[in-house]
C-alpha cells in the first residue's frame, strides 16, 4: 500500500470509526433505555420483530453496493445500475416479509408479534434507498461528511423511542427506534450526497453485478445476520425475555464491534481494491492492526460486564450481564475471518468467502440449536463461539494458498496481542475482585483501570521487545499523533 492510499485509509477509519461510534452511541443508550423502562419480555418481542427486518437489511447494504465501491471505473451506468437493482430487492424484500409475516409470527409462536413485523419490513426498504449512495462516499472515501449528520439522526431516533417508551408504546417503541433511525440515516445521506441516480441503467452491466453481489449477499448473510438468525431461534424456543437478556447481551458486543473493528474492516475493502499485489503484506499489517485492538477492548468488556450491566440495568438484568461476557468472547477467534472477508471480496473471491461464512453459520447455529432445546440459555450463547473456531481453519489454508502468508507468520502477529489481553483480563478480574465491597459502578472503574493500565504498559515495554515485528506493523499503521506515546 503506498504511503498517501495508507494515510487516506488511516483517515477515513477514522471517520468511519466517529460515525459508528455516535451511531452505536446512540443506539447503546437508546436500546439500554428502553431495557430499563419496558419488561423484558416487552423487550424481547421488540427486538424479534426488529432482527427479522435487519436479517433482511443485510441483503441490501451489501452486494451491489460493495460492487460500486470494487468497480475499477465508476460510470453513471455502474452506479444508476446498481441503485436501482438495490432498490428492487429492498421493495421485493420488504413486500415479502409483509406477506410472510402471518406465517412467521406462527412459527415462532409469540402473540403480537405479527403487527410489529409489518413494521419492520420498512427496514430493508428504507435501507435499500442509500446504500449505493453511501457507497459513493466510502469510494471516494469521504466518511467526514457523514459522521456528524447520521449521528445525529440517530440520536434524535433515540430520543423519540425512549419517549415512546415512557408513554406505554412497549415493543412498538423498539421496533419504531430501528425504523426511524434508518429513515433518519437515509434523509441525511440524500442530502450529503446531493445525487440522485438518473436512467443509465444496462442490462449487460447488471447482470455482471448481479454475479458479483449474489455470492456476497449470501455470505453477508450468514456472517452478519447470524445474531439476527440466533435471536428468532432463542424467541421460538425459550420464549421472548430470554430473547431480551440476549439481545442487550449482543448490544454491548455490537457497540464494540462497530466502534472498534467496523470502521477499519469497512474501510479495507476500497484499499485493497486500489492495489494490484502485494496482498499478504497488507492483509498482516490489517491484521495485527485489528487484533491490537480488538483483543484488549473484548477481553477487557467480557471483565467488567457481569458487574456493569446489572449495575445500571437493574438485577433483573443480571443473566445480560453473562451473556455480554460470553458474546465478547466469541469474538477472538472471528478476527481472522473477519479481517479476510474485505481482502477476498476486493479480490473478486466472494465464493471463497461464502463458503467461510456459511461454514461458521452452520455449525454455530447447530451448537446454539442445541443449546436452547436444552433450555440452556447460558449454554446456547456459549455455542456461539463454534461459529468462530470453524472459521480458523479453512481461513489460515486460504491465506496461505492464495496469498503466502503460513501460519506462523499470522500467530506472529497477532498472538503477541492476545496474550498481552489475556493478562490485562486476569488484572482486570483482580481489580474487580479487590473492589467488591464499593458501588458496582467504581468498581467497574478499578477494574478497567487495572486491565487498561496492563495492556498498555505491556505492550510499550513488553511487546516492543519481545515482539518487534507485530509492534512495528502497529507504529507503523497508527496516525503520528498516536505513534509518538507508543
Amino acid at each position: 500500500m503506498t504511503g498517501s492510499l495508507r494515510q487516506v485509509t488511516i483517515r477515513g477509519a477514522f471517520w468511519l470509526f466517529l460515525r459508528f461510534a455516535g451511531r452505536q452511541g446512540a443506539n447503546t443508550v437508546a436500546f439500554f433505555t428502553l431495557a430499563a423502562l419496558l419488561t423484558p419480555a416487552e423487550f424481547g418481542l421488540g427486538s424479534i420483530a426488529v432482527a427479522i427486518g435487519m436479517l433482511l437489511r443485510i441483503a441490501v447494504i451489501r452486494g451491489f453496493r460493495d460492487a460500486v465501491i470494487q468497480a475499477p471505473e465508476l460510470t453513471p451506468q455502474v452506479r444508476d445500475t446498481a441503485w436501482w437493482l438495490n432498490i428492487g430487492l429492498g421493495l421485493a424484500l420488504a413486500a415479502g416479509l409483509a406477506v410472510m409475516s402471518p406465517v412467521l409470527g406462527g412459527l415462532i409462536g409469540l402473540p403480537g408479534l405479527v403487527p410489529l413485523v409489518l413494521l419492520a419490513a420498512l427496514i430493508p426498504a428504507i435501507s435499500a434507498v442509500s446504500a449505493i449512495q453511501e457507497a459513493l462516499i466510502e469510494r471516494a472515501f469521504r466518511h467526514r461528511q457523514l459522521t456528524f449528520a447520521q449521528s445525529i439522526a440517530s440520536a434524535s431516533a433515540a430520543v423519540l423511542a425512549i419517549v415512546f417508551a415512557a408513554n406505554g408504546l412497549g415493543a412498538w417503541a423498539v421496533v419504531a427506534y430501528s425504523v426511524v433511525e434508518i429513515a433518519g440515516v437515509a434523509l441525511v445521506t440524500a442530502i450529503v450526497v446531493r445525487q440522485l441516480p438518473g436512467l443509465a441503467f444496462d442490462g449487460d452491466r447488471a447482470r455482471n453485478q448481479i454475479r458479483f453481489a449474489v455470492p456476497l449477499i449470501s455470505s453477508a448473510f450468514l456472517s452478519g445476520g447470524f445474531p439476527r438468525m440466533v435471536q428468532v431461534i432463542l424467541g421460538g424456543l425459550l420464549g421472548a425475555a430470554a430473547t431480551a437478556q440476549f439481545r442487550v447481551g449482543l448490544q454491548v458486543y455490537q457497540l464494540l464491534y462497530q466502534t472498534v473493528c467496523a470502521p477499519l474492516l469497512q474501510a479495507l475493502l476500497p484499499a485493497f481494491s486500489r492495489v494490484e499485489d502485494g496482498h499478504g503484506e497488507r492483509f498482516g499489517r490489517a491484521f495485527s492492526l485489528v487484533s491490537a485492538m480488538a483483543f484488549p477492548v473484548f477481553l477487557g468488556a467480557a471483565a467488567i460486564s457481569p458487574v456493569f450491566i446489572p449495575a445500571i440495568l437493574g438485577p433483573q438484568w443480571q443473566m445480560a450481564g453473562t451473556l455480554a461476557q460470553i458474546l465478547c468472547l466469541a469474538l477472538l477467534p472471528l478476527v481472522l475471518a473477519q479481517v479476510l472477508e474485505p481482502l477476498l471480496i476486493a479480490r473478486g473471491a466472494t465464493g471463497r468467502a461464502l463458503l467461510l461464512a456459511g461454514l461458521g453459520v452452520v455449525a454455530g447455529l447447530a451448537a446454539v440449536s442445541a443449546g436452547a432445546l436444552g433450555g440452556d440459555l447460558v449454554l446456547a450463547t456459549s455455542a456461539m463461539i463454534v461459529r468462530g473456531l470453524v472459521t480458523l481453519v479453512p481461513a489460515v489454508w486460504i491465506l496461505r494458498e492464495a496469498f503466502a502468508l503460513p501460519a506462523s507468520r499470522l500467530a506472529g502477529l497477532s498472538l503477541p496481542y492476545l496474550g498481552a489481553a489475556a493478562i490485562m483480563y486476569a488484572a482486570a478480574i483482580g481489580g474487580l475482585a479487590l473492589s467488591v465491597s464499593v458501588p458496582p459502578l467504581l468498581q467497574v472503574g478499578v477494574g478497567v483501570l487495572m486491565g487498561g493500565s496492563v495492556y498498555l504498559v505491556l505492550v510499550r515495554f513488553g511487546l516492543k521487545r519481545l515482539a518487534p515485528q507485530a509492534y512495528q506493523l502497529l507504529e507503523a499503521s497508527v496516525p503520528a499523533r498516536v505513534r509518538r506515546w507508543l
